[in-house]
């Protein structure tokens, strides 16, 4: 609630205060991260999103944004194999289809 309010450093200190295996999903961590990128904090939003893949290791959306969050940060190499791994895991889904687009314009 505290993030859907724009208030990121309070939503981020409650989400920082909780006890380990209290956060059971990783949205709140992908939308920190999204805010982050916004702000043009590409290495804040990829720890946010690295947390969120440790989380569901099985879910694509933490493996595209960090994606994302590495290519914002100019890694392009660092971002291929996430993309990758959005490939695997969703194929058929449309960051499956951008990320494909992002995999060829990486050498």
């Amino acid at each position: 609630m505290l993030l859907e309010d724009g208030q990121l450093a309070q939503g981020k200190e409650v989400i920082e205060k909780l006890p380990a295996g209290a956060l059971t999903e990783p949205t709140p961590l992908i939308n920190i991260g999204i805010i982050m990128m916004n702000k043009k904090q590409p290495a804040a939003a990829v720890d946010y999103f690295s947390k969120a893949i440790a989380l569901a290791p099985n879910a694509a959306d933490g493996y595209y944004y960090r994606g994302l969050a590495n290519l914002q940060a100019g890694k392009a190499k660092d971002a291929k194999p996430d993309l990758q791994k959005v490939v695997e895991l969703a194929p058929d889904s449309d960051q499956a289809k951008e990320a494909k687009e992002y995999l060829k314009s990486i050498k």
